[in-house]
């Protein structure tokens, strides 16, 4: 499913998979993607709606602004389940696929100029993971330490092949295209208030990325889609 994939390619930029334990012994499991770009959030709110609708989850959708960041949250066991059986498997993804999570990766990491094409990431194996598929369909890339202080690798496409880079993720509308793409569904959202991370008492990693605290996709592929790991995050 491409739209998984995307939000996939979302939650792994900036977002998290959580498995927060209370005192008690409750448990929550978390999804969450967190966005500057408020466009960009509700889209994604819109796509977890159909996806829930699709699943038969009655899981409600929680968009919650902040000061700086929009997050949006869904706490439901079988959609954290999906996309830690996704990740796990992130190699084996479809064509169609793997072009929906870059495009979900670069709309969550990606240099928002149009100026160049650059998608930035502590993890260099995924970039290198990234790059290895816009080889397979024509599109050259370099991968680099692009900050040595907080161990930041950039993806970067060169001018010549940029052009390709952005149509393929974002194929321009036809004439009488509405330009909305179909899992975009007109569903409101859940109004939420506090600020963007976990509850007091759960314990969780913080799933804000202060100074580029992102994904760690070696220990995602390790920890595999097991119900009980939890993803941890390196800074």
């Amino acid at each position: 499913m491409s739209s998984v994939a995307y939000l996939l390619g979302l939650i792994v930029g900036d977002g998290g998979l959580y498995l927060l334990r209370y005192k008690g012994g409750r448990t929550e499991y978390r999804v969450v993607v967190t966005q500057k770009d408020a466009a960009i959030a509700e889209n994604a709110a819109k796509m977890f709606h159909s996806l829930l609708k699709e699943l038969g989850l009655g899981s409600k959708v929680q968009v919650i602004s902040g000061r700086t960041r929009v997050e949006v949250r869904v706490s439901s066991k079988r959609l954290w389940q999906l996309f830690n059986d996704k990740l796990a498997n992130l190699e084996g993804l479809a064509p169609d696929e793997r072009i929906a999570f870059i495009r979900g990766l670069y709309d969550a990491e990606g240099d928002k100029t149009g100026r160049r094409a650059r998608l930035w990431n502590k993890n260099r194996r995924l970039l290198d993971l990234v790059g290895s598929w816009l080889r397979e369909l024509g599109i050259e890339s370099r991968v680099y330490l692009d900050d040595k202080r907080h161990g930041v690798y950039v993806l970067e496409v060169p001018s010549p092949y940029r052009r390709r880079f952005f149509e393929l993720l974002y194929p321009p509308q036809p004439p009488d295209s509405s330009g909305v793409h179909e899992w975009i569904n007109e569903v409101p959202t859940v109004p939420a208030r506090g600020p963007a991370n976990p509850p007091p008492g759960a314990q969780s990693w913080d799933p804000r990325r202060g100074e580029k605290s992102l994904w760690s996709f070696t220990a995602a592929c390790r920890c595999g889609g097991a119900g009980g790991a939890e993803r941890r995050w390196e800074r």
